[in-house]
């Protein structure tokens, strides 16, 4: 329930290296609370879980991959779309151009 939220519509996104740390971080801090802390055998006490074992227990793979994932399937639904809308926007090139300059008061 979390990734769907966390990349909503991320297929458009221009992310940097920073955006894909704090995704990462976001996606650690989550599974972090929801597997909770674990129990030292030698004190008893709750220690919280590191990273490695919050993404070892993660079977799937990370963020970060799925957004990839999502990406390129974005990709390819553009490139078959070319006589759809959405094909048609982006490869659209205008016939005329503009003329420089400001634009002529009408009044």
């Amino acid at each position: 329930m979390i990734r769907p939220i966390a990349l909503y519509s991320c297929e458009t996104w221009a992310t940097t290296k920073t955006d894909k740390q704090n995704l990462a971080r976001f996606e650690r801090k989550v599974l972090r609370q929801i597997f909770g802390p674990r129990r030292n055998q030698n004190t008893g006490d709750y220690e919280q879980r590191k990273n490695e074992e919050v993404i070892n227990m993660l079977e799937d793979s990370d963020i970060i991959a799925t957004m990839k994932i999502k990406r390129i399937s974005w990709a390819g639904h553009i490139w078959r779309g070319r006589e759809q809308t959405i094909g048609q926007v982006i490869y659209w090139k205008p016939k005329s151009k503009r003329s420089l300059g400001r634009q002529d008061k009408d009044g």
